[in-house]
């Protein structure tokens, strides 16, 4: 006796051509998604802070140097007294900001 040989092609053998497009248009989706979220994670890490407001203590010496400023532009101050007072002044600033950073607040 023969073996009996079959003839029919199994039903499921191939996604049909609707379930493909539709792998497909998942895939798509998901491709501009991830993308999207890593991106808008990584500007939420690390995103620019915001500005701080200028601490009380600060606010004379930064008039004083724009006043400083305002004269030299205005022709009423020399390049060298002008140089010389503003860096003083930009000196004795940042040594108050370390300080007050260091903890010695008073």
């Amino acid at each position: 006796m023969a073996p009996e040989v079959q003839t029919e092609a199994p039903a499921a053998v191939t996604p049909s051509l609707r379930e493909s497009n539709r792998n497909s248009g998942l895939k798509l989706m998901i491709g501009l998604v991830a993308p999207s979220l890593a991106l808008g994670g990584a500007y939420w890490l690390w995103r620019p802070g915001r500005p701080t407001p200028m601490p009380a203590w600060a606010r004379q010496a930064v008039a004083t140097i724009a006043a400083l400023d305002a004269d030299f532009e205005a022709g009423r101050l020399a390049q060298d007294p002008y140089s010389r007072r503003r860096a003083n002044l930009k000196r004795q600033l940042q040594a108050e900001r370390k300080r007050r950073e260091a903890g010695g607040r008073t």
